[in-house]
């Protein structure tokens, strides 16, 4: 799924960026609404007034996700070069820990630095090209990604 995801963002990165905006958006207005039903359960406690106010945050977070879409992609783009810093960091850690156990462990690290490498890229030319290189990078990852878990998952050779 990883790759497929991946293959359709880089072939239509347009429609993809306003899709994983609008998709955000619209997570984010149910995640406030239904913390606000959750938070009335509280209404006994006396902080209940702070869960609220921080699931009333979310919801309208996502309604200006949805009705500002261009501020909204630039939002997401600022935190997935954050995302893709640190998963790179991660995974480049994590595959050079697995190094004598697994055989293909190199994989996990070059997935790493194609994170880092895509972090880099998004802090040097993001403002420029915000529109279609959110989908893009989100689809380069995916693609590194489910290409990395793929050959991970192979047997290993006698």
């Amino acid at each position: 799924m990883f790759i497929l995801f991946g293959v359709m963002a880089i072939l239509a990165p347009g429609v993809a960026t306003i899709v994983i905006e609008q998709f955000i958006a619209w997570i984010l207005i149910l995640w406030g609404i239904g913390g606000l039903f959750f938070a009335r359960g509280f209404r006994v406690m006396a902080e209940w007034r702070v869960l609220a106010a921080s699931y009333a945050v979310v919801l309208l977070a996502g309604t200006g996700f949805l009705i500002f879409p261009g501020a909204g992609i630039t939002v997401l783009t600022v935190i997935m070069l954050l995302a893709f810093f640190v998963e790179g960091a991660l995974s480049i850690l994590f595959g050079l820990r697995l190094s004598g156990q697994l055989p293909h462990w190199r994989w996990i690290v070059l997935s790493g630095i194609s994170s880092s490498a895509l972090g880099l890229i998004v802090l040097v030319a993001w403002t420029d090209m915000s529109r279609w290189f959110l989908a893009l990078i989100v689809g380069v990852n995916f693609l590194s990604t489910g290409l990395s878990l793929l050959v991970l998952s192979r047997p290993r050779k006698a």
